[in-house]
């Protein structure tokens, strides 16, 4: 079995510069790619991070109060 990955979209592309900020200050590991085919996004990027990762992620973006639009596993 392969590794999932979260991928975490946004509505613009400013609140992704925004959140890739924020996480640069953090331990998390993570990139910025293309938003996949099979996701619609209104913003072609998105950020990566591997799945484990999601409850760290989904809580540092409340505390932030980052604009996420959805987190996908694939």
């Amino acid at each position: 079995m392969g590794e999932f990955f979260l991928y975490v979209t946004f509505q613009s592309v400013h609140e992704a510069m925004k959140a890739e900020d924020v996480f640069h200050k953090t331990t998390l590991s993570f990139k910025v790619v293309p938003v996949p085919r099979q996701i619609s996004s209104h913003c072609g990027v998105a950020l990566l991070f591997s799945v484990k990762d999601k409850k760290d992620v989904e809580k540092i973006a409340v505390q932030k109060g980052l604009s996420i639009e959805e987190f996908h596993v694939l």
